[in-house]
């Protein structure tokens, strides 16, 4: 028979009893039924992250008046703003380049970004499509969105390549994230339909 010291018999004891102890979470964890956690509410950006977001993502400094004119296709993708285009024969209102004016969330207990406080309307959802068209040209002037350079001088199916690549990287920027395959697929065929176009 083996004689442990008692400083060794102390040790040997904490160690079996550690070792019961995670046997029985161990038992107990995969015996139980698996818990799911309640749905996550999706939560929409508030106007400052909405707004910061597109910045850091063009890499453009968070004062409009130092942001770049929007490439040409502005006039394309972004065409004047109804109201904003000038009432009743009066001027057109100048809409800086950054940040947009979005509407107020209703909010909860004066906090932004709360889901109960985040009741979308029509009016909401319209501003948020015509700021993505109005910063949708900038991403063209923006000097971290290719992944080429001078890619309006390249040939077709090098700017083609580029145009892909750049976007690939531009949604893992957007996303914050690697994109799963489905959603490149998603994205691939969006890509297609839009050049047949």
């Amino acid at each position: 028979m083996i004689h442990f010291s008692k400083p060794q018999r102390t040790l040997t004891k904490k160690c079996l009893g550690w070792l019961t102890c995670c046997s029985l979470i161990l038992i107990a964890a995969c015996t139980r039924s698996t818990v799911t956690p309640p749905e996550s509410p999706l939560l929409a950006l508030t106007p400052t992250e909405f707004n910061n977001t597109i910045a850091d993502l063009y890499a453009f400094p968070r004062n409009g008046d130092s942001w770049p004119e929007p490439h040409p296709i502005a006039d394309t993708i972004a065409p004047p703003l109804g109201e904003r285009a000038g009432l009743f024969g009066q001027a057109p209102v100048e809409i800086p380049p950054w940040p947009w004016s979005f509407p107020d969330e209703i909010g909860l207990d004066d906090f932004e970004g709360m889901s109960d406080g985040q009741i979308p309307s029509p009016y909401q959802i319209e501003e948020i499509q015509k700021a993505a068209n109005h910063f949708a040209a900038y991403s063209l002037v923006s000097s971290i969105f290719f992944t080429c350079d001078d890619w309006e001088s390249l040939a077709q199916e090098e700017a083609t390549a580029c145009g892909w690549e750049s976007l690939l990287r531009f949604t893992q920027r957007a996303w914050r994230r690697p994109i799963t395959d489905s959603e490149r697929d998603r994205l691939e065929n969006y890509w297609n339909q839009i050049r047949a176009e």
